[in-house]
């Protein structure tokens, strides 16, 4: 009997050895990184050294559709992901991309922290796949620098990938020839805590035409030469987001054509008149936008919105639209243009990014000194989204503050932030569950509101209060209990 569990004992421990898989050096016992991919299997990773790698072999690399991982030796360390750099040394006449993804590669086909760079190719400068109707690739990108790359058509930086991208920085990408997304294009997969910086392309400078999810991202000093300097014709949900300092020649400085826009603050974009064109610009933070609720849109330029539907915003110079407001949000440091010594010429100005945190005489969290603090003024933004929206990951009470005697969480904020961890906590009386309107004050125009959706069954409905997806006599309720009731600012 010893002898059959130790026995036993010994499978397991290979087992489970040869699950964890073998880790292949390069260029330690491996040349290059595409000659470590050929002798993997499944399961295995191949760590990459810093350096740079460039030639045949290190370059249009091929996952082969294995589902293995190909990462640098730390790539959680910002550091050494700028020193371990696939150098593409892509032109026009001699095009070359990153990576290549066309083998129905799936979410454990998995780059994992290197710069990629001087990539020239049709479409995905730095990382390509292609899109076939049956198993698309869907390759995991986490942790990347995608610098410098450019395609003729669509992605400058990242085109076609459809699984998960992760932690990247995607920066100076370009689209050329009336093409799509300097940065990235035609990807369906989420697209997480990426900040997506200065790209350009004919539409879409940021992104374009991605399908899945964008969240918690940074998308800023991106340029279109149509529509959408930030973002063009993404599904979404956009979520989370700081769409800021983007440009487009005609519609959507931020954004254009987007679906659904959720908890975003979209600040200093531009939608500038070009010379080739015979008519106006429009809708320097938004425009032909489905939908957009819970965000703050100031100081974009001509206009904040065109032709969308926005509603629980705070919108400079007002938007019709349920809950919408107009008033200063309160930031931590509003971001602004500088004017870079030469007021008289605005051709120079330049952008300076904020701290779009909102102000509260609650609690606020304090990004530079990482703590929650708190302010003399309360931004009107906070618990003024849409009372139907569920609070997500917003805190009820924060440590120094456990019994909640300085203020307390009972909507979701407007902003990049409403929705988070740090989103802001209101002082008591600031905000009343059932004002549907945000004008201060619970009355017949928040009951008609409610009784307008009754017994209508889907999420996020302004009168639902109880979050509970149906709006019913539970709701009402709650409006009861808030009847006649003021914030202390009305």
């Amino acid at each position: 009997m010893k002898n059959v569990i130790i026995t036993i004992f010994l499978m397991l421990v290979i087992l489970a050895t040869c699950a964890r898989g073998a880790e292949l050096p390069v260029p330690g016992e491996f040349p290059t990184i595409q000659s470590a991919i050929n002798a993997a299997v499944n399961g295995d990773t191949v760590i990459v050294a810093p350096g740079t790698y460039t030639g045949d072999g290190n370059r249009d690399i091929d996952f082969l559709g294995k589902a293995i991982t190909v990462r640098s030796i730390k790539p959680d360390d910002p550091n050494i992901v700028a020193a371990t750099i696939i150098d593409c040394n892509g032109t026009e006449s001699d095009p070359h991309r990153g990576f290549y993804f066309h083998s129905g590669e799936d979410a454990n086909s998995i780059v994992d922290g290197f710069t990629i760079t001087n990539g020239y190719a049709p479409y995905g400068g730095g990382i390509g796949a292609a899109t076939p109707s049956r198993h698309p690739p869907r390759p995991t990108i986490n942790n990347c620098i995608i610098s410098g790359n450019s395609a003729d058509s669509f992605g400058g930086g990242i085109y076609g990938c459809n699984g998960p991208i992760t932690n990247c920085t995607i920066t100076g990408n370009v689209a050329l020839h009336c093409s799509e997304g300097g940065g990235v294009a035609s990807c369906r997969g989420p697209i997480t805590n990426c900040t997506i910086t200065d790209n350009s392309a004919y539409m879409g400078g940021g992104v374009a035409s991605c399908q899945g999810p964008i969240t918690n991202c940074t998308i800023t000093g991106n340029s279109a030469y149509y529509d959408g300097g930030g973002l063009y014709r993404c599904v979404g949900p956009i979520t989370n987001c700081i769409i800021s300092n983007n440009d487009a020649r005609i519609f959507g400085g931020g954004l254009a054509s987007c679906s659904n826009v959720t908890n975003c603050t979209i600040i200093g974009n531009i939608a500038e008149l070009n010379e080739d064109f015979d008519h106006d610009s429009y809708g320097g933070g938004i425009s032909e936008g489905r939908k957009a609720t819970n965000c703050i849109i100031r100081d974009n330029w001509p206009d904040q919105v065109h032709n969308s539907t926005v509603t629980y915003s705070n919108v400079q110079d007002g938007w019709p639209g349920e809950g919408n407001i107009d008033t200063d949000p309160c930031f931590v440091q509003p971001g602004y243009w500088d004017s870079n010594g030469t007021p008289a010429d605005s051709n120079d100005d330049f952008w300076v990014d904020g701290d779009y945190h909102l102000k509260s005489e609650g609690w606020r969290w304090d990004s530079v000194r990482g703590r929650w603090d708190y302010d003399d003024v309360t931004s009107r933004c906070i618990d003024a989204g849409n009372p139907g929206s569920p609070l997500g990951d917003e805190l009820l009470s924060v440590p120094d503050d456990p019994n909640n005697e300085w203020g307390q969480n009972l909507r979701i904020d407007m902003g990049a932030f409403g929705g988070t961890a740090e989103a802001s906590i209101p002082p008591y009386d600031w905000a009343l569950l059932a004002d549907l309107t945000n004008d201060g004050l619970v009355d017949l125009a928040d009951f008609a509101y409610q009784a307008a959706d009754w017994l209508n069954s889907t999420d996020q409905q302004p009168g639902d209060l109880n979050r509970d997806s149906l709006i019913d006599t539970d709701d009402l309720a709650l409006l009861v209990e808030n009847w006649l009731g003021q914030t202390t600012w009305h």
